[in-house]
């Protein structure tokens, strides 16, 4: 009939189950990481191979080797690509980076188009070079479109 050893969680046949035990008290030690029986010449290695801690280059925070990698995917601190020209760097720099990006569009004031911010200037010359040069009566119906009041807005206001 078979034993299961309380060290090794082998089944050992009874005829040599106190030998065995013994063997395994003497050359076996239970990782106090993982639980795991490990020969006692090879803790340090298991414990070094499996269960070293290793920093997060992002946050400095320590994990061991197999929780690394997953917490690298998710850390807040982790480099990130801008959204406006792919840059990639740490979101404390890129929240700044953002704002000042020349690739981020803002709307034209003068014609409503969506221009890259590092354009605006030129834009906003050529835009204004564009309205100056319309067709007098083209401009003067846009003005006069532009002073008439709001059919909608008067009706409001009277009742």
């Amino acid at each position: 009939m078979d034993k299961k050893c309380p060290s090794c969680n082998k089944d050992i046949s009874s005829d040599i189950f106190e030998l065995h035990q013994v063997h395994c008290e003497r050359f076996l030690t239970k990782c106090d990481e993982c639980k795991e029986m490990i020969p006692k010449a090879n803790l340090e290695n298991h414990k070094k191979e499996l269960h070293a801690k290793l920093k997060c280059s992002y946050c400095q925070k320590q994990f061991e080797e197999k929780e690394i990698g997953i917490h690298k995917a998710i850390c807040e601190n982790r480099p990130r690509p801008c959204l406006f020209c792919g840059a990639v760097m740490e979101l404390n720099e890129l929240i700044k980076h953002e704002e000042d990006c020349g690739n981020r569009t803002d709307e034209c004031e003068a014609c409503g188009k969506y221009v890259t911010i590092k354009n605006m200037p030129q834009h906003l010359v050529e835009c204004f070079e564009e309205i100056e040069n319309r067709a007098p009566s083209v401009r003067k119906r846009k003005m006069s479109e532009e002073k008439k009041p709001n059919k909608k807005r008067l009706r409001k206001n009277k009742g």
